[in-house]
């Protein structure tokens, strides 16, 4: 029976790290650039919000769940800054990996219009946009984990079944 539970829980909160970050992130987007009059905002919105929940999943169910049992069968007390850090990780490090190739060496300046003029960025200008746009996603992740935490402890403090009469009439 502890086992069912146990497995409940973490389901549900797998379903909180994934909710959380991914109802912040759309809103985010949708408040930043919100529709004016466009008929296929809500389309691109639609499309965004099923991005997000894909990637999302797959930082939860892939990393996520994997990490917190690792750490949970290591018999290790699992606590709210614990559950952050390691969401910030699991947010930061892969997006960090992949756009990691991105940057250019100095003796290759990347330049973009702007204003009409060639803008060039110096490596210490795409280090700090690398650094900024890595930390962003981590701080989704280290939401996700903490959702994950709370949503997690507070199913395993919610009392068993069995500790509740299965009639008004009976007592404990």
């Amino acid at each position: 029976m502890k086992s069912w539970r146990s497995a409940i829980a973490v389901l549900i909160a797998s379903a909180f790290a994934i909710l959380v970050p991914t109802v912040l992130v759309v809103g985010w987007d949708f408040l930043s650039e919100p529709p004016s009059g466009d008929p296929y905002a809500w389309l691109r919105l639609r499309n965004f919000t099923i991005l997000v929940v894909y990637f999302t999943s797959a930082h939860v169910v892939l990393l996520g769940v994997p990490s917190f049992l690792v750490i949970r069968t290591s018999r290790r007390v699992i606590t709210w800054i614990k559950s952050a850090v390691a969401g910030f990780l699991i947010g930061a490090i892969p997006i960090g990996l992949f756009t990691l190739p991105l940057l250019r060496s100095a003796r290759e300046p990347s330049g973009h219009l702007k204003d009409g003029r060639m803008v060039y960025e110096t490596t210490a200008d795409l280090w700090l946009h690398w650094i900024g746009a890595t930390g962003f996603m981590g701080a989704f992740g280290a939401l996700g984990g903490l959702s994950f935490w709370l949503a997690w402890r507070g199913f395993a403090r919610l009392p068993s079944s069995s500790t509740f009469p299965d009639s008004p009439d009976e007592t404990p």
